[in-house]
């Protein structure tokens, strides 16, 4: 019976759920947003839409996507993590720790049950960011036009305060369970979903 590392249907890295909303849906929002800016990605965005071409456009839209919620949580750890952490009580995590099994399957978990969700908030709070800008200042888009412009202009306020705030909830709640880690706490984090 062959081995699973042998198995030409495993992939060589894992993709889960966290690491697609952390980095490749911020991206998506960011490169949407760039195609106010970028006749090139306004076209590759078209012809999907359109129809008219897949393969190409879907192919060079996956890895700008990848880049650009790369470089989005670049950003958003360097700016929001350093302003939500005025609002947030802080933990540094005992390294040490981790050589324990459990301890480190305890920390895996509070990875993906709460820091992931914080980078999802964070990076597409960014990225949302960058949409409004880019449709306010390149699109016939105005702050006070239609109803329409006014509704989405309303909308967009609203999400990013929602955001906002959900990225300082899961970002607390990641910073509880290093607590928990550091004091040998029995908080099963495994249970706990998203920060919530």
């Amino acid at each position: 019976m062959s081995d699973d590392k042998d198995s030409p249907t495993k992939l060589p890295f894992q993709i889960n759920f966290g690491l697609l909303i952390a980095y490749f849906l911020p991206g998506a929002v960011s490169v949407y947003a760039l195609g106010y800016l970028s006749p090139a990605i306004a076209n590759l965005i078209e012809a999907l839409e359109t129809g008219e071409r897949i393969a190409g456009p879907v192919m060079l839209l996956s890895v700008f996507c990848l880049v650009a919620g790369l470089i989005v949580d670049a950003f958003s750890g360097v700016v929001l993590e350093t302003i939500l952490g005025r609002f947030v009580k802080k933990s540094s995590l005992n390294i040490v720790g981790l050589a324990d099994p459990n301890t480190l399957s305890v920390f895996k978990e509070v990875v993906e049950n709460y820091y992931r969700y914080f980078q999802f908030k964070g990076n597409t709070l960014v990225a949302f960011i960058l949409f409004v800008g880019s449709r306010l200042l390149f699109s016939p888009a105005t702050l006070c036009g239609n109803s329409r412009d006014i509704a989405l202009n309303l909308a967009s306020i609203v999400a990013i305060v929602i955001l906002f705030l959900g990225a300082k909830q899961s970002l607390a709640s990641m910073y509880q369970g290093i607590d928990s880690l550091n004091t040998g706490g029995n908080r099963d984090v495994s249970k706990e979903k998203n920060g919530c």
